[in-house]
């Protein structure tokens, strides 16, 4: 059975995932600089991607969540939710 605290991660994943993309959608357009501009873009889509896991797991553990509860609690960065994923993928 999956520990309550391995869902309450991925929640904090998800919801540090969000709030990353919505930083990115709301400066990328602003950006002037081309080569930084790829730098957010490539970056949104890594985030895209790791939600779409993030999802996968937490619909595999049948967990439906409200993440946005979690928000206040998120702040790992985009490499802590790789490596948190990872773990809990392959131990």
């Amino acid at each position: 059975m999956i520990e309550q605290d391995t869902i309450r991660l991925l929640r904090e994943c998800d919801a540090g995932v969000k709030m990353g993309v919505e930083s990115i959608e709301e400066v990328v357009d602003k950006i002037q600089d081309e080569k930084f501009r790829q730098v957010l873009v490539e970056s949104r889509h890594e985030h895209d991607e790791l939600d779409r896991e993030i999802q996968r797991q937490l619909d595999r553990f049948k967990d439906e969540g409200d993440a946005s509860r979690f928000k206040s609690a998120s702040e790992l960065t985009l490499q802590e939710c790789h490596i948190v994923g990872r773990r809990i993928l392959f131990g």
